[in-house]
């Protein structure tokens, strides 16, 4: 056999060999292949399920967070969003599993189908949440979330965790049987290599004699080729198996020689790879440094290692330097509380880290700071804590806003509970100076008409009282007018000076061609005599007052500058005095019911927050600006009115004539009211039916409707108000006089505060001719 032949056929013999190998390692490949598909596509599968998760977790996050802060703006569009996502993620789940092959998808099918009914489910229990947020039934929010919500989240975390067991349960075995055919596959292989191998040498002994020679010449061409000689070739002579060999080996030394030059193109590239990495270090260095957030390094014993500029800056010290050498105790120099640093450093070394801490700092000269800071516990290569790192913010600004947030909640409350006192209140004075006046007009004696008139003194003083605490709550129903401020002001002018006494000077410089504004004009007296009076406290050794009146407009760009008023045009009234001033403390409590800076039984501190609440009612805004010594001015912008109608001056207020005979039907809930009104009436010729609630109110109207032509009803009772029983009434006697009064009333014949439009009310305490002016008119 030629050389030929007998490589022929050893080489057969193992391409045999290989062949086999490769398609059997074809075969097993394809089978690797299948389990990987699979494993792969229960992980995807997986990472769906995880995401649902995650979309349930938001939706109920989301939930639990509007309750707790109570800020519902656009609630039912963010929830509709994330419910669409959720809904979506299931749809995506359910179709991985829906051309599935493996007999468990149908089981995974059912329970993605229970998944999606409670999801639907979930999304009719939102629905309910949002329209009882919106309607401001917080109380029904929290029940729908801590009960239907709830269980559905239960349910839901019970079917995704059995998801999840199966998924894993899976994706093991699909491992396993993946790592099963893997060594089956290496051991086959090993075992064809090793025959491969064997027949080679078998080859190779019956061939050696005929191809020894050859062979040298080409163990030559490696030694030259090993000592770098790439430019060496085999001679080729014979023309047979051997110089094609020769021939394939020089291929391969010509290959060398382009390998060569393709890695020392490489060699290069690394270089500028290397040049790249140092400009990237430089790049991140140059974040470092110009960061926002302050970043630090430190030990935890409280001394630091490095901090980027905006630390620095944070901090108030002049330079990286001027840190480190000059803060050696963090909770010394730096802490307000030190038990704040001493928490901190507990919790991380129990931790391994802190994320958000708010803690107060004192920066270089002194001035308190608020900051957050989110840490993390670096360990040397012995497991034990190396240094601190982490992140500083800034929120001095953010916290003045929360404290403000907090401050108007609070002021809410008791604007509430001002309120309901002021109601109860009224109608006890309604009593006390309706009997007083009775008494009075009897003609008693000396002695006895001095303590009647010191009683109705001492209720009018109350009613004032009761007319502040409900302007403080913004309860006060007011009757708003087109208003000629400088007219206004002009009028009061003397009655500043009385107020102010001979030692303060006022002056007035009020604009030409004012815009005018829309108020209750009892409401604007009310405002600028309190700022009056404020003022005159203020100047205890006399000085200057100074009122000035201006149009001012905002626009989108100015606001900018005046976060605290909207956009638009403004009537500027300003009121400035030269007295004692308020330092920043005082200032900021100066609009809190019954803050007063003024000594004991010196004044109510209802004054300003008075002013506080008509300018809230009236959606106007208030600014100060105080300094100790130098004084204070208090600017009240008012919105400016497009149609102006009826000027506050232009109304006539005619004095009715009472008609005797006239039959009135009574309905108040209050007994005391309610007898002491009925006697008032009485003794003017009035015939009066009394009803202490809506029901009897119609059964009293039903029989004797042809005499009764008044209705005089409370606002607020119990089960029917005023203004559901006078719509009653009304529908049979179109012709029946409806008269409302009440100590204070809720959105019912007001709007925002403001009297419903040709309405006829009596606040409480009233006069007995105020009540007989209401009637007669």
């Amino acid at each position: 056999m030629s050389i030929r032949q007998r490589t022929v056929a050893g080489f057969s013999i193992i391409v045999i060999f290989v062949v086999l190998s490769c398609v059997l390692g074809f075969a097993y490949t394809i089978s690797v292949e299948r389990v990987v598909d699979n494993v792969i596509q229960n992980s995807a599968r997986h990472e769906t399920l995880i995401r649902v998760d995650q979309k349930w977790l938001e939706i109920s996050t989301e939930v639990d967070n509007v309750l707790l802060t109570r800020q519902s703006v656009l609630i039912e569009g963010r929830l509709k969003l994330a419910m669409e996502n959720l809904l979506s993620e299931i749809q995506l789940m359910r179709n991985s599993f829906l051309f599935s092959k493996n007999e468990s998808a149908k089981n995974y099918l059912t329970t993605i189908d229970e998944i999606t009914e409670l999801s639907v489910k979930l999304d009719d229990a939102i629905d309910r949440v949002s329209k009882d947020i919106e309607q401001g039934k917080w109380a029904s929010a929290q029940y729908l979330r801590h009960n239907d919500l709830a269980s559905l989240q239960r349910r839901f975390d019970f079917k995704m965790n059995r998801l999840h067991s199966n998924l894993h349960s899976e994706i093991e075995a699909s491992m396993n049987n993946a790592v099963q055919t893997m060594k089956t596959m290496r051991i086959f292989w090993v075992i064809t290599a090793l025959m491969a191998l064997f027949v080679g040498i078998m080859g190779d002994f019956v061939t050696s004699r005929s191809i020894v020679s050859p062979i040298s010449k080409l163990v030559d061409a490696s030694k030259a080729i090993e000592g770098g000689d790439f430019s060496f070739r085999v001679k080729m002579s014979r023309g047979n198996e051997f110089d094609i060999l020769a021939k394939a080996f020089n291929d391969m030394t010509t290959r060398f020689q382009d390998l060569i030059h393709t890695l020392e193109q490489e060699i290069a590239e690394k270089n500028r790879a290397e040049i790249a990495l140092i400009e990237s270090e430089k790049r991140y260095r140059d974040i470092y440094e110009n960061a926002i957030e302050g970043i630090f390094q430190s030990t935890v014993e409280g001394r630091f290692i490095d901090a980027n500029p905006a630390l620095i800056n944070i901090l108030g010290y002049d330079s990286r330097k001027d840190l480190i050498e000059n803060c050696k105790n963090i909770e010394k120099q730096l802490y307000v509380a030190s038990e704040d640093r001493k928490k901190y450093i507990s919790d991380i070394l129990q931790n391994g880290k802190v994320v958000d801490r708010e803690i107060q700092l004192f920066r270089k000269n002194a001035q308190k700071i608020w900051v957050s800071i989110s840490t993390r516990l670096v360990y040397d290569d012995e497991g034990n804590p190396f240094y601190l790192e982490g992140f500083v913010s800034d929120i001095t600004e953010r916290k003045k806003l929360f404290d403000q947030l907090s401050q108007s909640q609070k002021m809410e409350a008791i604007g509430r509970l001002a309120g309901g006192i002021a109601h109860d209140f009224n109608n006890i004075l309604t009593i006390i100076i309706g009997y007083c006046d009775l008494l009075l007009r009897e003609n008693p004696a000396e002695s006895t008409k001095s303590a009647l008139e010191q009683m109705m003194a001492g209720g009018e003083r109350g009613q004032r009282l009761t007319g502040q605490l409900l302007a403080f709550s913004r309860k006060q129903i007011i009757k708003p007018r087109t208003i000629d401020l400088n007219g206004l002001i002009t009028r009061q002018h003397d009655m500043f000076r009385r107020i102010l006494g001979e030692d303060i000077e006022t002056k007035l410089f009020l604009q030409e061609n004012l815009w005018k504004i829309r108020m209750d004009p009892g409401q604007i007296e009310q405002v600028i005599i309190n700022i009056v009076v404020n003022a005159r406290d203020a100047m205890p050794d006399g000085g200057i007052l100074t009122i000035e009146t201006s149009n001012a407009e905002f626009d989108f760009s100015s606001s900018k500058s005046k976060a605290w008023v909207e956009p638009g045009k403004y009537v500027l009234v300003s009121i400035s005095d030269n007295g004692t001033g308020m330092d920043e403390t005082v200032k900021s409590l100066i609009f809190e019911p019954f803050f007063t800076t003024k000594e004991k039984d010196k004044g109510t501190g209802l004054g300003l927050s008075t002013v506080y609440g008509i300018i809230k009612q009236n959606h106007s805004y208030v600014y100060v600006y105080s300094e100790l010594g130098k004084g204070s001015t208090f600017k009240c912008y008012f919105p400016k009115v497009e149609d102006e109608g009826e000027t506050e001056s232009d109304k006539n207020h005619p004095m009715p004539e009472v008609r005797i005979n006239e039959t009135v039907l009574l309905v108040e809930d209050d007994p005391g009211v309610r007898n002491v009104t009925k006697e008032t009436l009485a003794s003017f010729g009035y015939r009066v039916f009394t009803a202490d609630n809506g029901k009897e109110a119609i059964e009293t109207f039903n029989t004797n409707s042809e005499e009764i032509s008044i209705l005089l009803t409370d606002v607020v009772m119990p089960n029917m108000s005023g203004k559901e029983l006078a719509q009653n009434l009304l529908k049979k006697k179109k012709q029946l006089k409806v008269v409302f009064f009440s100590g204070y009333t809720e959105n019912t014949i007001v709007q925002k505060g403001v009297l419903d439009k040709n309405v006829r009310f009596l606040q409480k305490p009233y006069s007995t001719k105020d009540l007989l002016d209401i009637l007669g008119g």
